[in-house]
């Protein structure tokens, strides 16, 4: 887990919400600046980092992860245990799971006895967490995520992450 610290100040660890973030980086830019900004807050105890697949295009979440890299880089964080490799693609249908690395991690963090609550983000499309739902259901009522598409509240409608995996 990464905790920023550099502060003059800290939060109580009861304070503190666990986070993973799931991001299509690679994508468009606006996922840097959410990245940099879960990194430095001191309130987020970011668990892990999944690379998300993007616009159907073969080899898109390897980008992102390569991203994700390169912005651990930059602000010279240490990657290990942090980035997870998402799905490569969206589901094939409603009830076959894409197996991955970021899917388990969901899972895995799901599951951990922590009392402070779980927040998924989830940057661009939701097959991880359809995965990790489908492979495990227990995980309901274990964590919120927090989506940023499918259109506006409260009636949704055609947004780009929403495509990017319908069956999600």
């Amino acid at each position: 887990t990464m905790i920023y610290k550099n502060y003059s100040f800290t939060i109580p660890q009861e304070k503190q919400v666990r986070v993973i973030i799931d991001t299509d980086a690679k994508n468009e830019a606006d996922d840097q600046y959410a990245i940099v900004q879960a990194l430095l807050s001191p309130k987020l105890d970011n668990v892990g980092f999944i690379a998300a697949h993007f616009g159907k295009q073969k080899g898109s979440m390897e980008r992102s992860y390569s991203e994700l890299e390169k912005i651990f880089d930059l602000m010279g964080f240490d990657k290990e245990g942090m980035l997870y490799h998402g799905a490569e693609s969206a589901l094939q249908d409603e009830f076959t799971p894409q197996y991955s690395e970021g899917a388990r991690f969901i899972i895995e963090e799901a599951l951990k006895d922590d009392k402070r609550p779980l927040y998924v983000l989830f940057l661009g499309s939701i097959t991880d967490l359809a995965s990790a739902y489908l492979l495990e259901p227990r995980i309901a009522k274990r964590l919120t995520a927090v989506w940023i598409g499918g259109g506006p509240y409260p009636v949704g409608g055609d947004e780009y992450n929403l495509w990017n995996d319908i069956h999600a």
